[in-house]
């Protein structure tokens, strides 16, 4: 009888043995990692184009505020204006800007969400298989007031990693 339970204790030790090391594996599996999409798109010459394009308006303007030229002067110096070139700028950095820069950053929300929902519940079964061999009120106080119990949520806003 005696034999046993020590048999008995020593496959409950080896088990719980192989729990922590599968536990530290999981948690060095863990990736918090943080990416950054600002130097994914080099916005200069889009930047100078539009600067170039806003100096001159800017400087038909400070002609009719100084009452140099009309509105009738400054509404045919727009219209003569090829605006095309204007437009097809802008309409390059937005598509560069979805491509480069939005899908990508969305794609990444979407597997960091995926992520963090697997890795929430992964530790919610860590810990139902840790209490198996942990069973004290002090544990379960200590656990209670734990802050996996709060899920998390990716903070988009800040590129601080919270």
């Amino acid at each position: 009888m005696a034999l046993d339970i020590v048999y008995a204790l020593r496959g409950c030790y080896s088990e719980y043995g192989e729990f922590l090391e599968e536990l530290g594996l999981w948690l060095d599996e863990l990736d918090f990692t943080t990416k950054t999409f600002s130097d994914a798109y080099d916005f200069h010459d889009l930047i100078s184009s539009l600067r170039a394009q806003k100096s001159w308006l800017t400087g038909l303007l400070k002609l009719y505020s100084n009452n140099t030229i009309g509105k009738a002067q400054v509404a045919a110096e727009i219209l003569m204006l090829d605006n095309s070139d204007f437009k097809q700028t802008i309409e390059r950095a937005y598509a560069d800007i979805q491509q480069l820069i939005v899908a990508p950053m969305q794609n990444y929300i979407t597997e960091r969400e995926s992520m963090i929902n697997n890795t929430y519940y992964t530790a919610l079964e860590m810990f139902e298989r840790l209490h198996g061999y942990i069973d004290t009120i002090e544990f379960r106080s200590d656990a209670r007031d734990m802050g996996i119990w709060l899920k998390p949520l990716p903070n988009i806003e800040s590129p601080q990693a919270s």
